[in-house]
């Protein structure tokens, strides 16, 4: 949020796309948005996209996301107040200029891992993502700062060839991380460590 507010005062026109969890953090971050001058903005979906047993009725339609988006009015944090299918959330990835996923809570970074395969540019954090290499298939953050964060998204409007070898190196990336390739991996590390300890 921070960062985002430091963008705005240099009067570039900030959105940030943003769905929290339903923990009581997520209003404590809403409200610091709006302390330092961030307009939010909920968005929610007038349709029913789930039917009486849970499934999911649209998976592939995006006019019911792209319409809520249309009409949330002008913000400078569009707080999604509504479960986001795969599908669209690649469409977000590839649409956007940058994707923040920092979170230390999931260090293995599948969120990070989906972004790069669509070409988006991803924000990590130093948690763990082994994948991520810092300006060659993303920006690796080495701290919580908000100027850092800022630092580099001016950078990459900056350096826009820059830009597109981040975004063609991390689809390249994503490629090695498919399931079937992820899995034969675990599994000789699992045979190896069956041999270790003996086991047959």
């Amino acid at each position: 949020m921070e960062a985002v507010g430091r963008l705005k005062k240099t009067g570039k026109e900030v959105v940030l796309l943003a769905r929290g969890g339903i923990e009581p953090y997520g209003g404590k971050i809403l409200k610091h948005a709006q302390s330092i001058g961030l307009k939010v903005r909920d968005v929610c979906i007038q349709r029913r996209l789930i039917d009486e047993d849970s499934n999911v009725i649209c998976e592939d339609a995006f006019e019911p996301y792209f319409e809520a988006l249309s009409h949330a009015g002008t913000g400078d944090i569009l707080n999604l107040l509504f479960p986001i299918p795969h599908t669209f959330l690649k469409v977000i990835y590839r649409a956007s200029d940058v994707v923040l996923a920092n979170s230390v809570h999931e260090p293995f970074g599948l969120v990070d891992l989906e972004a790069m395969a669509t070409g988006a540019v991803v924000f990590t954090g130093c948690s763990g993502e082994d994948y991520a290499m810092h300006l060659v298939n993303s920006i690796v953050l080495d701290s919580f700062n908000a100027e850092e964060v800022k630092f580099y998204i001016e950078n990459l409007q900056a350096y826009d060839e820059e830009k597109k070898g981040i975004q063609a190196a991390a689809r390249e990336t994503a490629k090695q991380f498919t399931w079937d390739k992820v899995v034969r991996s675990l599994l000789r590390k699992l045979e190896y460590q069956t041999r270790v300890q003996g086991v047959v």
